[in-house]
C-alpha cells in the first residue's frame, strides 16, 4: 500500500513534474490504468422447463438463496502481428465483434509513440493496426482504449501539441480502421496528461486528465465530455471539494446519462482513501460523491471505475480487509448512491491487488488482480462476480500464466466475452504483452434459467412465469 509519494516495499511513485509514471523496482511494473466495463449476458434458454430444474432451483433457494454457476474458458490469446519487446500490449476494450488492445510502449524507451490494434472477437484475427496521423515519439498513444458500437477512442496522454505532456485522444472507425478526429481539452496545458483515461457511450466521449492543475490546486485533475460526432467539448467536470493531488480523472466510465470519475487520492476517508464522483452527462452537473462505507487510508478506492446502466463498480486495490494489499471492489447504485456490495476474492492473499481494474455490465462484474501469484510472482488473475448477490462465480487465469505477466492489469466485458490484458507477457520479448479472450465454457447449470451465472429467486420467478403448456 502506498503511504505517500516515495517508496514503500517494491511499489513507488515518481513524483517529478517531468515524469508521473509509476514503477515497481527494476521490473517497471507501473502501468496504472482504468477499467472498461462492457455488457455481459448469459446463455439463452429454451422456454421448456423440466421438473429437474424446478427441484434444483427450489433446492438452491432452500440452501441459502443463491448458488454460483458457470465458468469461463480461454478462447484466444492475442498478440500484435508486429509485436516486439517493451511494447506493453495489453490495454483492452471489447464490444460486439471487436476487441481493441492498446500498446503504448514502455516508459523507459526512447520511442514511446504507441499503437492500438483491432481484433475479431470470434476468430481472434487481427483486423487493423491503429496509428495516429500525427504520431510522435513519447505520445503513449494507446495508454487507454474504449469502444462503443464501431467507434474506438484511444488516449495519448503524453502528446505535446499544447505543451509537454498536455495529452490528447483520438477517435477511430472500428470497421475501416480510419482515424475520425483528434480531441483536446479546451484549456489544454502542459503536464495535464489529458487522455490518461478514456471511455465512450454512444455519442458521448469521456476523457480524464488527472494531473491537471485547477485554480490554486496542484494536480487536482479534471474530466471532459465531448460529442463523438462533432468533436465539440460539451462539459468540463471538476470536483466540488478540491484539494492538491486528488487526481480526479485517473479513471473514468460513462453509460447512458451517468459519468463516473475516480479520484483515488481523495482524502475524505483518510489519506488516499479515494472516492468517485457521479455526474449528469447532459448537464454536466455533479449528482453525488461515492465513498466506501469502510473507507480507510491508502485503499485507493476509485483507482478503477465502471458503469452499466445504474450499477457502478469501483476498485480499491490496496484495501487490507483480507490481508496487506489484498484489494476489493464495490458496487453502488448510480441513482441513489447506495452501496450494494463489497466484493472480496474467495482466496484473497496479501499483495494481489484485486480491483486494480474492474468491468461491470448486466449481471456480472470482473475484477483484475494483476499481482496474484498463482502462476508465479505477479502472474495475475481476474475474478468474476454476480452483481445481484455479490457471490464469486469464477477465477480466471491464463493457460500459459507465468511470473510477471501482470494478467488482470486491465479487464473488459461484453456479452459472453471477457478480455484480459497482460502487458508483462514476454512471448515476443520482455514486456511485449498479450491479451486473452474468455468465453463461457462447460455445461451450463440446468437451473440457471435466465443465464445470469447464478441460481436464485429470479430463475424461479421466470420459471413460474413460463409455467403451462408449451406452444
Amino acid at each position: 500500500m502506498v503511504l505517500g509519494e516515495g517508496q514503500m516495499g517494491n511499489v513507488g511513485y515518481t513524483g517529478s513534474r517531468e515524469s508521473r509514471r509509476w514503477n515497481r523496482d527494476e521490473r517497471q511494473v507501473g502501468k496504472l490504468d482504468l477499467q472498461k466495463g462492457k455488457r455481459m449476458t448469459g446463455y439463452m434458454r429454451d422456454k421448456r422447463r423440466t421438473g429437474l430444474q424446478v427441484l434444483m432451483a427450489m433446492a438452491a433457494l432452500a440452501c441459502g438463496g443463491a448458488v454460483a454457476c458457470g465458468n469461463w474458458e480461454q478462447e484466444h490469446k492475442l498478440t500484435a502481428s508486429d509485436g516486439a519487446a517493451r511494447h506493453c500490449f495489453g490495454e483492452v476494450a471489447v464490444e460486439g465483434n471487436y476487441v481493441v488492445v492498446g500498446a503504448p510502449g514502455h516508459w523507459e524507451d526512447v520511442d514511446k509513440t504507441g499503437w492500438a490494434y483491432v481484433f475479431d472477437t470470434t476468430t481472434g484475427n487481427e483486423l487493423h493496426k491503429l496509428v495516429a496521423s500525427d504520431a510522435s515519439p513519447g505520445d503513449f498513444f494507446g495508454w487507454d482504449v474504449a469502444i462503443s458500437g464501431v467507434t474506438i477512442v484511444t488516449g495519448a496522454d503524453s502528446d505535446d501539441e499544447y505543451g509537454e505532456n498536455s495529452g490528447s485522444a483520438y477517435l477511430f472507425d472500428a470497421v475501416s480502421g480510419a482515424e475520425i478526429r483528434k480531441l483536446y481539452a479546451s484549456d489544454a496545458w502542459p503536464e495535464a496528461y489529458f487522455g490518461w483515461s478514456v471511455d465512450i457511450s454512444g455519442d458521448f466521449v469521456l476523457v480524464g486528465s488527472p494531473y491537471a492543475d485547477f485554480a490554486s490546486y496542484d494536480q487536482l485533475g479534471a474530466a471532459y465530455i465531448f460529442d463523438a460526432s462533432s468533436g465539440q467539448q460539451l462539459h468540463k467536470l471538476v470536483p466540488n471539494d478540491p484539494h492538491d493531488e486528488k487526481r480526479f480523472g485517473f479513471s473514468v466510465a460513462i453509460d447512458g446519462n451517468f459519468a463516473v470519475i475516480g479520484a483515488f487520492c481523495d482524502d475524505q476517508g483518510g489519506y488516499q482513501a479515494g472516492a468517485a464522483y457521479v455526474f449528469d452527462v447532459t448537464t454536466g452537473s455533479l449528482l453525488r460523491k461515492l465513498i466506501a462505507s469502510d473507507a480507510d487510508e491508502d485503499d485507493w478506492f476509485g483507482h478503477s471505475v465502471s458503469i452499466s446502466g445504474t450499477t457502478i463498480a469501483i476498485g480499491a486495490p490496496y484495501n487490507d480487509d483480507m490481508g496487506f494489499m489484498t484489494g476489493s471492489a464495490y458496487l453502488f447504485d448510480a441513482t441513489t448512491g447506495n452501496q450494494l456490495h463489497k466484493l472480496l476474492a474467495d482466496d484473497a492473499a496479501s499483495g494481489e491487488g484485486i480491483g486494480y481494474s474492474v468491468a461491470v455490465y448486466g449481471s456480472l462484474l470482473v475484477a483484475g488482480a494483476h499481482q496474484d501469484d498463482d502462476g508465479g510472482e505477479s502472474s495475475g488473475s481476474a475474478f468474476v462476480f454476480d452483481v445481484s448477490s455479490g457471490n464469486q462465480l469464477d477465477k480466471i487465469i491464463a493457460d500459459d500464466d507465468q511470473a510477471f505477466d501482470f494478467f488482470g492489469n486491465r479487464v473488459a466485458l461484453y456479452n459472453d466475452v471477457i478480455a484480459v490484458g497482460a502487458y508483462g507477457d514476454d512471448d515476443l520479448g520482455p514486456y511485449s504483452g498479450s491479451a486473452y479472450v474468455f468465453v463461457p465454457g462447460g455445461e451450463p447449470c440446468p437451473s440457471d434459467i435466465n443465464g445470469d451465472g447464478v441460481v436464485n429467486t429470479a430463475d424461479l420467478l421466470q420459471l413460474l412465469g413460463d409455467w403451462g403448456a408449451c406452444p
